[in-house]
């Protein structure tokens, strides 16, 4: 299933800083300034969202031209493994990488940039401290 978010609103994404680089995401850096600046010029990305457990299925969207792809972990069949395989297939395709993770740990948040994401969202954040937390994980 594949569903398209973008112009008409905003997509909730909060994109961290990266404070440590780690060798798995070097093959991502060369879209990060791409990235940055629809972010910081305020302009709503153009998206989609992949729940689909096929590797393929992302490597489609991510050369479709969308600007960014929300992996969805929270409301899916998609594992570690999953994920992961469809990021390595699409490796130099243009879409910026982005995971909603499962839950608001610190363990989910690591795993998601440790896969290779440039942004998180951070699902079921009611309170401030939920929000300091991940933010604080987030930075590693």
């Amino acid at each position: 299933m594949v569903t398209a978010v973008g112009a008409e609103r905003r997509v909730p994404v909060w994109l961290g800083k990266v404070i440590g680089i780690r060798a798995s995401m070097s093959c991502w850096l060369d879209r990060m300034p791409s990235t940055v600046s629809w972010y910081m010029a305020s302009l709503p990305p153009l998206g989609g969202t992949v729940t689909s457990t096929d590797p393929d299925m992302y490597r489609y969207m991510a050369q479709a031209g969308w600007d960014c792809l929300w992996i969805e972990m929270e409301h899916s069949a998609l594992t570690t493994e999953t994920v992961l395989r469809g990021l390595w297939t699409a490796k130099d395709a243009p879409a910026t990488p982005m995971i909603r993770v499962p839950d608001a740990t610190e363990q989910d948040i690591l795993r998601a940039f440790d896969m290779g994401a440039l942004g998180i969202i951070v699902p079921q954040v009611e309170t401030v401290q939920k929000a300091k937390d991940a933010v604080y994980w987030a930075k590693y």
